[in-house]
């Protein structure tokens, strides 16, 4: 605020500032040492009034200085919000000079400084109430603007309390944010972490989701993955149950997937610092491997019965593999979503310095079973025994553990740059 009348229109612009002065120096005096702290100003505007006489407050009494003094700090101390913290509290003054007044008319015009500062105070009060109230959080943009199904994803309003999940990747995204508590029901398959695992089933022993179940449970999110329940999905929307299907991803947009997660469950803090963490763990394996030379690879999803399935192009398993400093041999191949069918004849022909298994031993996934497959004697993989398995879990579902997974990939690959 700003007063101007009379002779009192000479304006010294003062700053209070925060560095050590001596004790001659008056709080209001020494401009220039004021002045060369500009910048460091916070602006808090109080105009105060000098007589011509004294370079200190037009106050006479030493009593009405202390009560000037107090009242200055408490008006200070009020107006600062949660963005100016008391130790870094800095203000500017503009004091004017008046006229000479005599004792009654000073007297009259500390009445009038003091109705100023209470009047002040109260609408600066006024107004934070008024913010506060009619303050109301803004429309948050999702990190992915529609979902598998193509249907435009918004974010809730309210923190969405009872929750179902109909894969175990999104069961692991929902655990990782921390909002385990608020689901009520997860698919058959869902067996990780252990307070996902325990809760009820909305799924048969095939995945087909049991959508009166899901109706009954009262959901307000239903998270999905893919179009693998799309009949599901669509019968859950016409039952206007609100589901968000999250798209097929690479790694890298199974992170953005997760932050996503933080978004619909209002976990955001959550789900922002957990995968700052992974692409941390991300990064540093990148930068172990980058001046290594890429290992071939083929990674097995299933050979029992034939024909044999691998890990192809455009699936995130493809992208562990290649931020582990190695090179699928069917990467390529892009079939059947990323996970082709392939011959065996090919897979010999590769000759793939490293074999990884990622199916149950049913299926194939015993180590010591591929050493003795027919043909296989002269791969590279077998004559180096360098054919390991991994949990299938970690590096066939999107989510968190994906990155586990590429941490394991990376020591199979390189053993000597993670010894």
């Amino acid at each position: 605020m700003r007063w101007e009348g009379g002779d009192a229109l000479q304006v010294i612009e003062c700053i209070a500032c925060e560095e050590p002065r001596s004790q001659e120096t008056d709080l209001w005096g020494d401009a220039q040492f004021l002045r060369a702290n500009e910048e460091r100003a916070t602006p808090v505007w109080l105009a105060l009034f000098l007589s011509t006489e004294k370079e200190g407050l037009f106050v006479e009494s030493p009593t009405e200085r202390v009560w000037m003094y107090l009242i200055l700090i408490l008006y200070l101390a009020v107006w600062t919000d949660s963005a100016h913290s008391v130790s870094s509290l800095l203000w500017r003054i503009h004091p004017m000079r008046s006229a000479k007044l005599p004792p009654m008319r000073q007297s009259l015009t500390l009445v009038l400084l003091i109705l100023v500062i209470c009047l002040s105070l109260v609408v600066t009060g006024c107004a934070t109430s008024t913010s506060a109230t009619s303050s109301t959080p803004t429309t948050q943009k999702p990190l992915i603007s529609t979902d598998a199904h193509g249907t435009p994803i918004t974010i809730p309003a309210k923190a969405p309390q009872r929750i179902v999940s109909l894969t175990p990747g999104d069961s692991e995204m929902l655990a990782a944010v921390g909002v385990s508590a608020r689901v009520v029901g997860v698919d058959a398959f869902t067996n990780y972490p252990a307070d996902m695992a325990a809760k009820p089933k909305v799924s048969g022993s095939d995945g087909s989701p049991n959508v009166e179940q899901i109706i009954a449970l009262n959901p307000d999110l239903v998270l999905s993955w893919g179009q693998f329940t799309t009949q599901a999905d669509t019968a859950l929307l016409q039952a206007h149950i609100n589901v968000i299907a999250l798209p097929v991803a690479d790694l890298q947009g199974t992170l953005t997937e997760i932050r996503l997660v933080g978004q619909l469950t209002h976990s955001s803090a959550t789900a922002d610092a957990l995968v700052k963490s992974l692409q941390q763990r991300i990064d540093t394996v990148k930068l172990k491997v980058a001046s290594a030379q890429p290992v071939s690879v083929y990674m097995e999803v299933g050979f029992t019965p034939p024909p044999p399935y691998a890990v192809g192009g455009g699936s995130f398993e493809n992208d562990v593999l290649t931020d582990a400093g190695g090179r699928n041999i069917f990467a390529a191949q892009t079939d059947n979503g990323g996970y082709p069918s392939v011959s065996v004849e090919s897979i010999i022909a590769a000759n793939p310095q490293v074999i990884i298994l990622t199916e149950e031993p049913a299926y194939g996934g015993d180590p010591q079973q591929v050493y003795t497959r027919p043909g296989w004697a002269n791969i590279a993989a077998i004559t180096s025994r360098r054919v390991y398995n991994i949990n299938p879990d970690i590096v066939s579902r999107p989510g968190p553990r994906l990155v586990d997974a590429l941490e394991q990939v990376a020591k199979m690959l390189h053993p000597d740059l993670f010894a």
